[in-house]
């Protein structure tokens, strides 16, 4: 029985704010519902039980919370498997699109009217970053009146495995999102800015009967193509109305406006094609007409899905950049979370040198595919190279529709789905399932707004971490200043004596006093130069604070942002992870800037002026042993060990660094302040024509004690955008 209607219970049909935290406690935490009613049965509950009594009637309630997009079933049967009949699950995308419009979630973080970004006053070098940035958006919203705005969708579908090392259950949802969302929204799986609008079916067919072996190996998978674009077709059907007429949809902040789903040209290339084995072969069945349509680089279906709409072309469907990994700098600059004319240019250039030197791979036999050699290069993600300036001139930068994210959601809306329902009809339990936890958000976020922020959801952390980085994760604010380093509150090793620090950190006792001397004659003369040329007269004493120091092994730094306004803020762990009996540890190189007093802007580490490369060994700060005396030393410091940086090497365009070694055979180091490091330095180990093999001294080089074993190093440049950026 459901709790009294009351006016002023505003948690209604539970019964009060603690009820409700229960019953979304339960309904969020993945407990069967045999579970949920041993729990609801415990005498210590029925003390003070709430006022449903059964898994069943928490359900009902559940369900019948106020309501989101509906979710609907229908049979499709394709023509040629009658035996097979089909279940598509899916919710009007119309609604959908109206639910995300109307979510407060997303306010003052979307676009609704187009604009043009420039970075000069004279116009001439354009900035593509949201989509709102690109010139389709702009030139199709030319076409409408002022009062009417479009909304560039987006669509993204991909199977995803339910089960490990046993069956083989897949579903493959599909997700929706709207181009008005800023895209650092729509890249935070916690914000749920794709929906699910639909679970498309597998695509089997085991009652089917072939005529020949070849038919049995293709026409399944040639089948399941026409299911899908069948399946999309009836789902997004109530779109078409709306590619012309105008739908009301309230935004975010609770405004009435007019909206356009509009998308981009014509496909009509492809459809004339597809027409044409038609005209010419008007009676051929699906397994003759699919080989026709293969033998001209189609797959066999006649009728795809944007046959709808006619302002569609098919031709701009970006392919999965996670799949392209054909040149590291192309890849690196087509991630930019912004690019202009300039970076557009340089993406050509990328693309002209690859195919001035691509007939190398088929040479050396390097390019290669399931069937072994491949003696040309008519592989789609290669032409798709020439097209990518053009993608982002009509969309903006790539990040808008890159399918990294979306596939976070699998995890959301199938994984943990299938998870909490029984595996029998497991597709129509898990929408149901999904339907529950979306009201259940919803309406929690409705008390929220209502009673205030006692109620708060917890936060989510997308990151997985290790228990050490968690630790140093919970001190961090966000966000952070560019170039500030955080380490967590309370050290991994206290107050450790520094005659023995020597045996854990690998430095000796007697060179770290000595690069403390050294330190501390800069501090005397206000100076702070650093790195592996610097030499001053030392101090006679090291002071008392010295003695005793707290040692941690981690740090988190925010990287270089080049561009304030588009970039977002990325962080990155460093390590100096002392070595135990079970582990080697961890010494991480870094880039050090070693005049941080100059007034310069600071803008990646351009020509490398002011700055060097150096591993840390140790980070540490005196040890505040009275606490009612404040710390003589509070800034945090790191020995490191210097690397002399080479000239850049024309052949490759990268740099490369050497240990530097003392008259004693000892590595050189000095000690650093901790704000002073920029940005990991990620090295390579450099082997020239031949590979340095050191077996015969015991050692196998491997990645992690190649730092350690070799001398000589490139500095990766290559290694992520950031180090590209600020490096290459």
């Amino acid at each position: 029985m459901a709790a009294e209607v009351d006016p002023g219970n505003v948690t209604y049909p539970f019964a009060g704010l603690n009820e409700w935290e229960l019953a979304k406690w339960l309904g969020t935490t993945g407990l069967p519902n045999t579970q949920i009613d041993a729990f609801l049965k415990l005498s210590w509950v029925k003390s003070s039980p709430p006022s449903f009594k059964t898994s069943a009637d928490l359900v009902n309630r559940i369900e019948s919370l106020p309501s989101v997009p509906v979710w609907t079933g229908k049979w499709i049967t394709l023509p040629e498997a009658p035996l097979d009949p089909q279940l598509l699950l899916y919710r009007n995308p119309v609604e959908c699109l109206e639910w995300l419009e109307a979510n407060p979630d997303f306010s003052g973080d979307k676009d609704y009217v187009p604009y043009e970004e420039y970075l000069n006053k004279d116009h001439t070098d354009h900035c593509y970053s949201e989509m709102a940035s690109g010139e389709f958006w702009n030139d199709t919203q030319a076409k409408f009146p002022e009062d009417i705005t479009i909304n560039p969708y987006l669509l993204t579908t991909d199977s995803t495995h339910l089960t490990n090392f046993s069956g083989d259950k897949k579903v493959k949802p599909l997700l929706l999102a709207s181009g008005h969302m800023r895209k650092k929204i729509r890249a935070k799986p916690s914000s749920h800015a794709w929906l699910p609008s639909g679970m498309l079916p597998e695509g089997k067919f085991p009652k089917l009967e072939f005529k020949s072996p070849a038919e049995a190996k293709l026409l399944p998978g040639i089948l399941a193509r026409r299911l899908y674009h069948l399946c999309m077709r009836h789902i997004l059907q109530p779109l078409i109305l709306y590619a012309t007429i105008p739908k009301e949809m309230v935004d975010s902040e609770g405004l009435l406006g007019g909206s356009n789903t509009c998308k981009s040209q014509s496909g009509s290339d492809i459809l004339s094609a597809i027409h044409s084995i038609r005209r010419k072969f008007p009676d051929a069945e699906t397994w003759k007409f699919a080989m026709e349509a293969k033998n001209i680089g189609l797959n066999g279906v006649e009728e795809p899905w944007w046959i709808d709409f006619p302002e569609t072309d098919i031709c701009k469907a970006i392919p999965d950049l996670e799949d392209f990994q054909s040149g590291q700098g192309f890849i690196i600059l087509l991630v930019y979370q912004s690019h202009t004319d300039s970076t557009l240019l340089q993406l050509l250039k990328y693309n002209t040198t690859f195919h001035q030197n691509k007939n190398i791979f088929i040479k050396t036999g390097a390019c290669k595919g399931k069937k072994g050699t491949i003696n040309h290069f008519n592989i789609p993600k290669l032409h798709t190279r020439w097209h990518y300036p053009e993608f982002i001139q009509c969309f903006g930068a790539t990040d808008n529709f890159s399918t990294e994210t979306p596939e976070r959601y699998h995890i959301e809306y199938a994984k943990k789905a299938y998870k909490g329902v029984s595996k029998r009809d497991y597709a129509e339990q898990m929408v149901r399932w999904l339907d529950r936890q979306e009201k259940i958000k919803y309406f929690d976020r409705y008390l929220t707004w209502r009673l205030g922020p006692s109620i708060q959801e917890p936060i989510q952390n997308d990151e997985v971490c290790s228990p050490d980085e968690q630790a140093l994760l919970d001190q961090v604010p966000l966000p952070i200043t560019v170039y500030e380093a955080k380490l967590a509150k309370k050290p991994k090793y206290a107050k450790q004596n520094i005659r023995n620090i020597g045996e854990k950190s690998m430095i000796s006792y007697e060179t770290l006093v000595s690069a403390l001397k050294e330190y501390e004659a800069k501090l005397d003369l206000g100076t702070h130069v650093s790195g592996p040329g610097w030499h001053m007269t030392r101090t006679d004493q090291l002071p008392e604070y010295y003695n005793w120091l707290d040692i941690w092994t981690l740090i988190r730094i925010t990287l270089p942002i080049l561009d304030d306004i588009h970039d977002q803020i990325e962080k990155r762990i460093l390590r100096a992870v002392l070595p135990t009996e079970s582990n080697p540890g961890v010494f991480d190189v870094v880039f050090i800037d070693t005049n941080p007093e100059s007034t310069a802007m600071q803008i990646g580490i351009q020509d490398f002026q002011g700055y060097q490369v150096g591993q840390l060994r140790l980070i540490f700060r005196p040890a505040q042993l009275d606490k009612t005396k404040s710390n003589p030393h509070s800034k945090h410091l790191a020995y490191v060990e210097w690397f002399h940086l080479n000239p850049i090497d024309q052949d490759t365009n990268m740099l490369s660094v050497k240990k530097i070694y003392d008259d004693k055979g000892n590595r050189k180091g000095g000690i650093i302040e901790v704000e002073d490091i920029v940005q990991p330095c990620p090295l390579s180990p450099k082997f020239g024509q031949k590979a340095v093999n050191l077996d015969p001294i015991g050692i196998q080089i491997t990645g992690e004690n190649c730092i350690e074993n070799v001398e000589t190093f490139w500095i990766n440049s290559f290694h992520t955008k950031s180090t590209y950026q600020t490096v290459f």
